[in-house]
């Protein structure tokens, strides 16, 4: 299974989860050594889909005050939750861009945020790269970027925050 066959199938949200902040609980985001630590000053929200007969999330993280936004794409298993994409926005350095798993997502080990091994950096270029985009993701709006680019049915505006 290829990160965009998952992308392009059709999805059935099952949740669209709420806002919450500060730290992401391990049991809503499986990683393996750790839960995701982060100050009050991060949003987060989980969105729970299905396409291809498998279960799939999206954590979306926000701060406003530093200008960062994260919407990883995880994959569901039996031994736990494989990230095989986010997109990412952050002002410091870079525009848009992603992570992503090139190939068979199915030999991604599960519970990394990363798997530097088998995730591509698109497009290239690093930290040296000055950010020009405009930073306008709210919490009212963040769920959206991520519709987009996960292509998952948008909610219904009462869900949007």
């Amino acid at each position: 299974m290829e990160l965009k066959e998952i992308i392009e199938a059709p999805k059935t949200v099952t949740s669209y989860g709420t806002w919450k902040c500060g730290t992401v609980p391990k049991a809503i985001f499986p990683l393996r050594k750790r839960k995701l630590q982060q100050s009050s000053e991060w949003f987060w929200r989980v969105v729970e889909f299905n396409a291809l007969d498998e279960k799939f999330i999206v954590l979306i993280r926000l701060n406003e005050q530093i200008q960062e936004y994260y919407a990883y794409l995880g994959h569901m298993r039996e031994d736990g939750m494989a990230v095989i994409c986010s997109h990412d926005l952050h002002v410091s350095h870079k525009n848009w861009h992603c992570h992503f798993i090139r190939g068979d997502v199915t030999r991604v080990d599960t519970g990394y945020l990363r798997d530097r091994e088998n995730m591509i950096y698109f497009p290239s270029g690093g930290s040296e790269v000055e950010c020009t985009t405009v930073f306008e993701v709210t919490c009212a709006n963040a769920l959206l970027y991520a519709a987009k680019r996960f292509r998952f049915q948008e909610p219904p505006q009462a869900e949007l925050i």
